[in-house]
């Protein structure tokens, strides 16, 4: 919560735009799991032989899977370092920079599948574009919180006025 919040001061400082993002299915959209040992108990139901439990092997983690969230994680991860050339925090693993010419351009902090962050006007517009590319984010699914917009994070509600107080 402290990294939230100090992403919150040091993007105000800068004047930079902010803006949060839910990732739709988030779980479903993980990279397959490496675990061969990943099963599920077919409910009664949509079995085809009754009398006799049926299972399947999951090829990813699911909701419901100790391991969901942590393969979410990991998934979006790789993609912003890897693909998107972000910086992870060594103080905060769910803080993410991006710097151009050595520059701080704008920061995203994450909270399973939800996100927000600050920065620059036109890096966050090509951080949605790069965003929707990669994950399934319906409509309303990312914002650009304007000015005296109250949003909500991780529990905290925000809203910051022309002076910059939040």
């Amino acid at each position: 919560m402290i990294t939230h919040r100090v992403g919150e001061i040091l993007g105000l400082k800068r004047n930079w735009e902010k803006f949060k993002f839910d990732v739709s299915w988030a779980f479903f959209q993980s990279k397959p799991t490496e675990k061969q040992n990943l099963w599920i108990r077919v409910p009664e139901e949509m079995q085809k032989v009754e009398g006799k439990a049926q299972f399947r092997r999951l090829l990813r983690e699911v909701p419901g899977t100790k391991g969901a969230p942590r393969a979410f994680f990991e998934t979006i991860r790789d993609w912003l370092v890897k693909e998107l050339k972000f910086t992870q925090s060594k103080v905060d693993r769910c803080l993410f920079h991006r710097f151009a010419d050595g520059i701080g351009k704008m920061f995203v902090s994450l909270h399973v599948d939800d996100g927000q962050g600050r920065g620059e006007k036109e890096w966050v517009d090509w951080f949605e574009e790069e965003l929707r590319k990669r994950f399934d984010i319906k409509g309303e699914g990312f914002t650009h919180v304007k000015l005296g917009e109250t949003s909500e994070f991780c529990g905290v509600e925000w809203t910051e006025d022309k002076s910059g107080t939040i």
